[in-house]
């Protein structure tokens, strides 16, 4: 079986698109857009989500303040045809941030990535194990890398560590996003290069 590098790619790694876009089925799809509104923490003043639509299907897809005026959101089609999609924004005063609908066309996985080609992870019907959406059985072996985010793992060492689980056999990485326990609020080593994840008080988050 693949293993880790796959699987990082999987939380790491996203694929850019354009309006109107195809892309394959299972692989994620992301767009951006902005505002010319003003928010003084977008973090907590709105909620902003995608909806994609696909016959009677619909997912509702949160998206995210990528940072200055730009929000965006990823979806990985889970099902081959055509998507129409809409923002739909708490703020409904915001037309930027209301309607523009767009369409996505999902096609058929052509590469050859394992964790792609049998669909997305799921549990079995006797609620044993692990399978992909065609049922193809994944054995979920995997350690949890609490600083993996941070700079207390430099990314050589990250390289090394990902080289070693995948030598050995894993195919996941587990990694913690938020406060650390071994941790007070705030300790210098939260940060990575883009700086601290949250501002004073846990008020604000750092996009960067």
């Amino acid at each position: 079986m693949e293993t880790i590098s796959l699987m990082l790619a999987l939380f790491l790694l996203t694929q850019s698109a354009i309006y109107g876009a195809d892309i394959g089925q299972w692989e994620v799809f992301e767009t951006s857009y902005t505002t010319t509104k003003q928010y003084a923490n977008p973090f907590t003043d709105l909620e902003d989500n995608v909806v994609f639509q696909h016959g009677d299907q619909q997912w509702i897809v949160p998206a995210f303040w990528a940072g200055g005026d730009k929000w965006t959101v990823r979806f990985a089609p889970p099902v081959v045809g055509q998507y129409q999609y809409r923002v739909a924004c708490t703020d409904k005063s915001n037309p930027d941030m209301n309607g523009g609908e767009q369409s996505l066309r999902a096609t058929p996985y052509q590469a050859s990535d394992p964790l792609l080609k049998h669909g997305f992870l799921q549990v079995s019907a006797d609620h044993r194990h692990f399978e992909h959406a065609d049922g193809t059985a994944f054995f979920w072996l995997g350690d949890t890398w609490w600083k993996g985010l941070t700079k207390r793992i430099p990314f050589e060492d990250f390289q090394q560590l990902a080289a070693d689980r995948k030598a050995k056999g894993f195919t996941v990485v587990q990694i913690v996003a938020g406060p650390y326990p071994d941790e007070p609020p705030f300790d210098p080593r939260w940060a990575n290069e883009g700086g601290m994840p949250y501002e004073k008080d846990y008020v604000r988050v750092n996009p960067k």
